[in-house]
């Protein structure tokens, strides 16, 4: 099976961190040839070198670019894919028509996020509504974001995000990292992700400002970059809270794995997010907003807690209590990291791509509910 995959760029981010996980886990399914097209010359991961991929990048020069249609014309003819498989919306829009005419399956995987509220006056919504009646299936990394598409039950499926338990490998020493971070040992407060819209550090650094209100051991770790961060740290100087700004890293195991707790505040909708998994990999308990896909993968009061949108009291007090009480902290998160292993895995992401791909191959393109694609 000739498996093509195409995402717009190998930036850091959540939907390129997995397509890194799948691409590894194919390469070790028998029967599986993977390619990759990237529509971007940036790559920020520096294990995909490793995966040795054969990879053709036809950068965009720009949104909408016609020429990327013939380009990547000339890569199915060579490499006469079984199932093209797309990451994005608008590398959708230029696959699926060129798919459907080389014959081969197409597989619509755009859909990594849960926004509420979504209208065709959404970019991401309306491109979704064109490439749907040309894909053989929708695919999503939560239920939540099947539902906020409006994904008709028969033409999609989820499968959630996968971890590599492999990663936990890379760490450094605990101590020799809170010393390269200039730390001391106290507990650590952290959160990982981009510092743009879809994130809210507001209440985070708020969340900060209130904890120093009581206690003036804590320290708080935002990692990530974005175009908000200088306003942030502005806000953040006049907390009171001890802050510290790590920008995007390449060492993100080793700083999770300082962490006392692992927070991750949506503004409008995870799908399944790659920063929870990464604390619950490291044992960490994680207090996450309750939008998108987060319910699918935090199961509250057991691995840790769900919190409204930008209610920063009811995340005070859960920060407070787990500081508190290190025992209850230590059971929450080796809940999360046994539920990780059991439905979270590298190993199980692999296996449901494969069995979607072999599924859609063996059925013609007959979907569940026996529509052809």
């Amino acid at each position: 099976m000739r498996v093509l995959q195409i995402i717009d760029s190998l930036v850091a981010g959540g939907k390129e961190r997995q397509l890194i996980e799948l691409l590894k886990g194919l390469k070790a399914a028998p029967g599986i040839v993977s390619a990759l097209v990237v529509l971007s010359d940036v790559v920020q991961y520096d294990e995909f070198a490793g995966l040795n991929v054969t990879t053709h990048v036809l950068p965009r020069r720009s949104r909408y670019d016609l020429s990327v249609l013939p380009r990547l014309w000339r890569v199915m003819r060579a490499f006469r894919p079984d199932v093209v498989h797309s990451w994005n919306a608008m590398c959708s829009i230029y696959a699926a028509p060129l798919a459907r005419l080389s014959g081969a399956k197409f597989v619509d995987g755009f859909i990594r996020s849960a926004p509420a509220g979504l209208t065709m006056r959404d970019p991401e919504f309306l491109r979704g509504r064109l490439t749907r009646p040309l894909a053989t299936r929708v695919l999503a990394n939560s239920m939540a974001g099947l539902a906020s598409f409006g994904v008709p039950a028969g033409r999609g499926e989820c499968i959630h995000n996968g971890f590599d338990f492999g990663r936990l490998g890379r760490v450094v020493d605990p101590d020799a990292m809170r010393r390269a971070l200039g730390l001391g040992p106290g507990p650590v407060v952290g959160m990982v992700g981009s510092l743009s819209d879809a994130k809210d550090y507001d209440s985070f650094i708020a969340l900060a400002a209130s904890v120093a209100a009581v206690r003036n051991d804590v320290t708080f770790l935002v990692v990530g970059d974005g175009p908000h961060r200088e306003r942030l740290e502005q806000l953040a100087a006049k907390s009171g809270a001890c802050v510290h700004f790590l920008g995007r890293r390449g060492d993100v195991e080793s700083i999770v794995n300082i962490f006392t707790i692992g927070v991750l505040l949506s503004v409008n909708g995870e799908g399944i997010s790659n920063a929870i998994m990464e604390y619950m990999a490291f044992a960490k308990p994680v207090i996450a907003t309750n939008c998108g896909g987060n319910g699918e993968i935090v199961e509250e009061g057991h691995t840790g807690f769900l919190i409204a949108v930008r209610d920063v009291p009811a995340l005070t007090e859960h920060v407070l209590r787990l500081l508190d009480d290190p025992n209850r902290a230590a059971i929450l998160g080796l809940r999360g990291r046994e539920r990780l292993r059991e439905r979270f895995g590298l190993e199980r992401m692999t296996r449901e791509h494969v069995r979607l791909y072999g599924r859609i191959l063996a059925r013609g393109g007959r979907l569940d509910d026996g529509r052809v694609a």
